[in-house]
């Protein structure tokens, strides 16, 4: 645990400043319900101040692969959604939960900097074999400006086709069934997990 000492010359200075700190508890977003660390912070600290401390706590260089999740006090459980890359103040706006606060974040160690993958759509799409049973998944990250016909060529790529001429499709699956045949449309058109397909 990281403890900050303040050379105080009064009590009441002392009391002001400890006011401003709080210890904060960091859990991997792989982990939700173990606390892995706590270190105290500065509710004034920006989101790159938090970042930092959370890099060094953890060994790494580039704090910008850290990416943060707030904590909802209802379901105990991490928001849904991440916080964006200095999206928000301060560390007291990323512990707030509407009229709560909480004393938990949540971590992660991305392979790249968060700035660029906020650039990137990231996806996951079910490859189906022709002739193989398997159904193998592929995270694929494109330009969110990308349109389904980079995702083809993409995944393309990454798959052994039936044959050297095999076309890809690509499907829009909600709750098991094929919602849509995806046209060559703007990635960023389509939001729920696609299944794919060669015929």
């Amino acid at each position: 645990m990281l403890w900050l000492e303040f050379a105080c010359d009064s009590g009441t200075e002392f009391k002001l400043r400890s006011k401003d700190y709080l210890v904060v508890r960091f859990r991997s977003l792989e982990k939700p319900k173990e606390d892995e660390f706590c270190l105290e912070l500065s509710k004034l600290f920006n989101y790159d101040d938090v970042v930092e401390r959370v890099a060094a706590h953890l060994g790494l260089d580039d704090s910008s692969k850290i990416r943060l999740t707030s904590h909802n006090c209802y379901s105990q459980q991490p928001k849904p959604q991440p916080i964006k890359y200095r999206g928000v103040e301060h560390l007291s706006d990323m512990l707030l939960h509407y009229n709560q606060t909480s004393d938990i974040l949540y971590y992660e160690v991305l392979d790249i900097p968060l700035p660029e993958l906020q650039g990137l759509k990231t996806l996951k799409v079910a490859f189906h074999h022709a002739t193989k049973e398997e159904v193998v998944i592929h995270t694929i990250r494109l330009p969110k400006q990308s349109t389904v016909g980079d995702v083809i060529n993409d995944l393309k790529s990454k798959v052994e086709l039936s044959h050297p001429n095999a076309e890809l499709r690509l499907l829009e699956v909600f709750y098991h069934k094929i919602y849509k045949v995806m046209d060559c449309i703007p990635i960023n058109d389509f939001f729920r997990v696609v299944g794919k397909g060669n015929l």
